[in-house]
């Protein structure tokens, strides 16, 4: 007869091995799995990936600030630090810098270099003799004081010329001025034009002293757009007044009565009569006041010679009349008998 506690620790033995045998085997698998993997990972293609920068468009150089909005020492300096990223021969280097010329620096250019082969340091010497600041340190930073805003210039024009100079005048003599932004600064805001702005930007630098000449335009610009809208309002505002109202007196013709084409002009005749009653009204009151002036002239300074002015008489023969004493040969004011004695000739006989 067996024993049941003998058949009960074989029965837990076998499940104990079966349940490991599984476990082993499970693991063996998951151990295969990420060996192929780790071999399919390594027989992959890998992909790479090269980025390539973009390359820089430069802005074409024709000599003229104004069109170009920089200097020849900037345009030298973006076309070295360009040409220093490019893998090229002198040749194709001369070749990229004459593409980037136009006008006068390109004809300056081939007059100073020809048809020789040449290198870019030959082509910017030649636009910096050509092109370059003539005018020394000390007279830059005088331009740069006397710079003021033009008529109908833009805030950020003006103060790009500001920028320009001074930066020109350090660029020749560095430590030329203690401290530049200030400076550019406090120059723009007394350049200004608007005179009210300009004592505006004075309080706020004032209140604001680490403020650069970007806030201080940011300002302006915000300011100028509100006096704009303001000035924009009132003149809309006037506009609209004066058109509101009537350009002449409304016409009653009465309830129940039609406006034809002859009573209106019957109104207008009325009123083009009544005009012409003011004028002559305004005519006599002008004359009025013209003779109370004159009468008060007459009182204070005396009444004025009104006696007609009597004409020469002459003889036949040509001699003049005397009007004092009818007497031939002579005039009165050398008429002897007033002298004498005699009786002169009254007023009327002359």
């Amino acid at each position: 007869m067996s024993n049941p506690a003998s058949d009960s620790e074989t029965t837990e033995g076998a499940v104990h091995t079966v349940g490991r045998d599984t476990l082993d085997r499970i693991q063996n698998q998951i151990s295969e799995l990420n060996r192929l993997q780790a071999e399919a990972m390594a027989n992959r293609a890998t992909r790479s990936y090269v980025y390539l920068p973009r390359e820089r468009q430069i802005q074409n150089f024709s000599g003229e600030y104004s069109k170009d909005g920089r200097d020849v020492e900037e345009f030298i300096e973006e076309v070295e630090r360009v040409l220093r990223t490019r893998e090229q021969n002198l040749d194709e280097k001369f070749d990229f810098v004459i593409s980037l010329l136009r006008g006068p620096a390109l004809e300056e250019v081939r007059m100073c270099v020809g048809n020789e082969a040449k290198q870019p340091r030959d082509v910017f010497k030649c636009l910096r003799e050509a092109f370059g600041e003539k005018r020394s340190a000390t007279q830059l930073l005088q331009s740069f004081y006397n710079r003021k805003q033009a008529e109908g210039e833009k805030l950020s024009d003006y103060s790009h010329a500001l920028s320009h100079l001074l930066n020109s005048a350090v660029k020749q003599s560095p430590g030329l001025v203690p401290n530049e932004k200030i400076l550019l600064r406090d120059q723009f805001i007394e350049g200004l034009q608007d005179a009210l702005l300009k004592r505006e930007l004075r309080k706020l630098v004032r209140e604001k002293t680490d403020l650069d000449i970007k806030g201080v335009r940011t300002e302006a610009e915000l300011w100028a757009m509100e006096e704009s809208t303001t000035a924009t309002r009132t003149v809309k505002l006037r506009v609209s007044e004066v058109t509101s109202q009537p350009l002449c007196s409304a016409v009653s013709m009465g309830k129940g009565k039609s406006t034809t084409l002859d009573e209106v002009l019957e109104v207008v005749s009325r009123q083009e009569r009544r005009l012409v009653e003011q004028d002559t009204a305004i005519s006599e009151l002008t004359r009025a006041v013209k003779e109370l002036t004159m009468s008060k002239a007459t009182r204070v300074y005396g009444r004025p010679d009104r006696r007609p002015r009597m004409q020469p008489r002459f003889t036949d023969d040509g001699q003049p009349i005397c009007f004092k004493c009818s007497g031939v040969g002579h005039l009165a004011k050398t008429c002897t008998k007033r002298l004498t004695g005699q009786p002169q000739v009254s007023n009327q006989e002359n």
